[in-house]
């Protein structure tokens, strides 16, 4: 089943392209039971039966899930890293402009 809907450019039941997870997911395969219910009909009459193939079915959608859920974090975890990246320059700009004022008071306060 899983290799039928890898190679299916196109799902008879909600007409989406397979290939990325977020046209997957965006339209409409949101809905575990409607998903099981796709793949229950088409599945219909092969001789591993029915149960098998929704058992099949929920764990390719939770792999699915598991998956998005993945990537969401993923995309939260670079996102904090290039804001942490952007805090560090005005970081570093104001540190440098710190130890030069330290610095140069420390020069007036040797002179004397």
């Amino acid at each position: 089943m899983v290799r039928d809907l890898r190679k299916a450019k196109l799902f008879p039941y909600f007409g989406i392209k397979l290939g990325t997870l977020n046209g997957f997911a965006a339209r409409g395969f949101r809905e575990r039971k409607r998903f099981r219910a796709y793949v229950t009909r088409v599945y219909r009459g092969q001789p591993a039966g029915i149960a098998h193939w929704r058992r099949v079915a929920s764990e390719v959608w939770c792999a699915h899930d598991y998956i998005l859920r993945l990537r969401k974090r993923a995309s939260r975890t670079e996102r904090a890293r290039l804001q942490r990246l952007a805090r560090k320059g005005a970081y570093r700009a104001k540190e440098r402009e710190r130890l030069r004022a330290f610095r140069a008071k420390e020069r007036k306060r040797r002179g004397k």
